[in-house]
């Protein structure tokens, strides 16, 4: 074993993390991620036609029960606050800060979360026609309003946060009486964030229900995937107390 020590780093080992990178299978997880992420944007199918009003007629009997098309900017805003607040609950999960592997593990497993889930959200969003539940106001629509309702990113987004940080959170530390107050208290507000999506008149329930569950999906995979089971199958670049160490065997 070629032991490389090349770059000074004020981090200590302190305590180790569940999670671990792997070579070969994050290379491979991280040019899907990127390649599904980019490739969403090439992969649109705009709408055959413009209709010049929509009928809630149209919409199935649960949605149009539960829609609301009276925009709030107000709403909107709150929900791009919570989802942004969201996104930094994963770092309550780590153990030591002061663990350069555990961060950039950390770091790689939620940007391929995010990546998959952004990825999967446009490519649907961008093959699937539905108006916002706004324009459902007997108004005329024109070219450039909104026909991409289903999934809701902002609720994707939010459920990414909070079942990635509750799987993490869970997996560190499985004995901690705070285990399940973090997980029903991060999922709850990523339900307020689908609830104010709603509200605001951006989306309908069952788009909501649909951003919920790709986050959810990946939130939970990527973690999951990256626990430890083997240390021999360890990603070979390791941030120790006062080197960067790259581990090459023959």
């Amino acid at each position: 074993m070629i032991v490389l020590c090349f770059f000074v780093l004020s981090f200590s080992l302190k305590a180790e993390s569940v999670f671990s990178l792997n070579l070969e299978r994050d290379i491979v997880i991280s040019v899907f991620a990127i390649g599904l992420s980019v490739g969403s944007f090439f992969l649109e199918t705009p709408p055959d036609h413009i209709p010049n009003t929509l009928n809630r007629n149209d919409i199935n009997a649960l949605d149009r029960s539960l829609m609301v098309t009276q925009r709030s900017a107000t709403i909107r805003h709150i929900s791009d606050v919570t989802v942004a607040g969201l996104a930094l609950l994963p770092l309550l999960s780590i153990p030591d800060y002061r663990n350069g592997n555990t961060l950039l593990t950390y770091g790689i497993m939620y940007l391929q979360a995010v990546l998959l889930s952004q990825g999967t959200e446009n490519l649907i969003k961008g093959n699937v026609t539905r108006w916002r539940p706004f324009l459902y106001d007997d108004r005329e629509l024109g070219p450039n309003d909104r026909n991409d309702s289903f999934p809701s990113g902002h609720t994707c987004s939010a459920f990414l946060s909070a079942t990635f940080f509750s799987t993490t959170f869970a997996m560190e530390y499985p004995d901690s009486r705070w285990k399940w107050p973090a997980i029903i208290g991060s999922h709850s507000l990523a339900a307020a964030v689908g609830v104010m999506r709603m509200s605001a008149g951006m989306h309908f329930f069952t788009d909501v229900l649909a951003g919920a569950a790709i986050g959810s999906l990946y939130g939970w995979l990527i973690p999951y995937v990256h626990r430890n089971r083997n240390s021999e199958n360890d990603f070979p670049i390791i941030l120790t107390g006062n080197a960067l160490l790259v581990s090459l065997k023959f």
